[in-house]
């Protein structure tokens, strides 16, 4: 299972940027405890068209599917805005597995058409034998509002870690949707939930971007520990403050907008 949240932040001319957050870890039966790894990519981000993608549920093929509808996107964006994301639960359904299965699991997809059009859906998928079964609803994302969600077997810990920290002035703000997530995941309250963060993000320009995170003073890319030159030159670190570090030592950019911490973490003993 997974803790997966996605959010959107606003600034005075709209909508500015979409952010898919996950853990990294993959477990064969949760409620046992058989956990397979921590170091599981469950993000992703087109470095071909302004898209990206988390998954949650039993994903054992989630991320071959994944893997082939990234390399189709920049054919499937000929559809018109109203039909891309049909066009993309379209050609996943046409997809065939190599190996058979038997599961379920959940697709969140966000995109943006334009600088402002950002758009964002849940596709729900069935595996059965090679065949993949696949079926959308979309999450409208409402302009000077937040938008947030989260999922899975971690959801309702983020969202209690929310409540409790409802009081501080930063509630709302990326930096607050990222700093709950993050406490939740490093908790280890959810058995199904573990590893590092790994987040993914959309901007008004460009494509999609994988984002570096540094977690308990290691740098992680894909929600594995990385060395700084095994990611792209250009990656965006940030730390569990949200805040812009470099990738070497986590050490705040200089210029970069430096973020207090989030006033109330007190619900986080109800788990530890």
């Amino acid at each position: 299972m997974t803790t997966l949240a996605s959010w959107v932040t606003n600034d005075s001319h709209g909508i500015a940027s979409l952010y898919i957050a996950s853990d990294s870890r993959a477990s064969s039966a949760c409620e046992e405890g058989v956990v397979l790894t921590d170091e599981y990519q469950k993000t992703f981000a087109s470095q071909t068209t302004p898209d990206i993608f988390g998954i949650f549920g039993r994903v054992t093929n989630a991320q071959e599917i994944l893997f082939q509808v990234l390399l189709f996107l920049p054919e499937l964006r000929a559809a018109p805005l109203a039909d891309y994301g049909t066009a993309v639960v379209n050609h996943i359904s046409q997809l065939r597995l190599r190996n058979p299965a038997n599961e379920e699991f959940n697709i969140i997809h966000g995109y943006r058409y334009n600088a402002r059009n950002f758009r964002c859906s849940r596709i729900s998928i069935v595996v059965c034998g090679r065949r993949v079964l696949a079926s959308s609803v979309a999450l409208p994302l409402h302009n000077k509002r937040a938008f947030h969600c989260t999922w899975a077997s971690g959801g309702p810990y983020v969202e209690t870690v929310q409540r409790e920290d409802s009081e501080t002035d930063a509630r709302g703000l990326s930096r607050w949707q990222w700093q709950t997530f993050y406490d939740a995941v490093e908790s280890t309250a959810d058995p199904c939930s573990g590893g590092a963060p790994q987040l993914v993000g959309l901007y008004t320009k460009g494509n999609g971007r994988y984002l570096g995170v540094f977690f308990q003073g290691r740098p992680y890319y894909h929600g594995q520990q990385a060395a700084v030159a095994q990611a792209p030159e250009d990656t965006e670190w940030r730390d569990h403050l949200f805040q812009r570090v470099d990738g070497a030592e986590g050490q705040l950019l200089p210029g970069a907008q430096r973020h207090a911490r989030n006033e109330k973490r007190a619900v986080l003993t109800l788990y530890q």
